[in-house]
């Protein structure tokens, strides 16, 4: 947050769209949301507040998705 960075488990979301541009043309989009969970805590450590807190996805896994659907569909 700001710039500090946060760590734990990012949870995944995503859909895969498929559809058609012309008669033998597919556009796909690959979609994720990736969110996090962050503690906010007092002075005394204890957990005030727990707040789901979006991340920006580097891209990686769209990206993979993708080159593996042209593997699979090239001829």
């Amino acid at each position: 947050m700001g710039e500090t960075p946060l760590s734990g488990v990012a949870l995944r979301r995503g859909t895969i769209t498929l559809s058609r541009r012309a008669p033998q043309e597919t556009m796909m989009r690959v979609a994720t949301r990736y969110t996090t969970t962050h503690d906010w805590k007092d002075a005394d450590g204890h957990v005030v507040r727990t707040e789901t807190i979006p991340c920006v996805s580097n891209g990686r896994l769209e990206r993979r998705i993708y080159q593996q659907a042209m593997r699979f569909l090239a001829p």
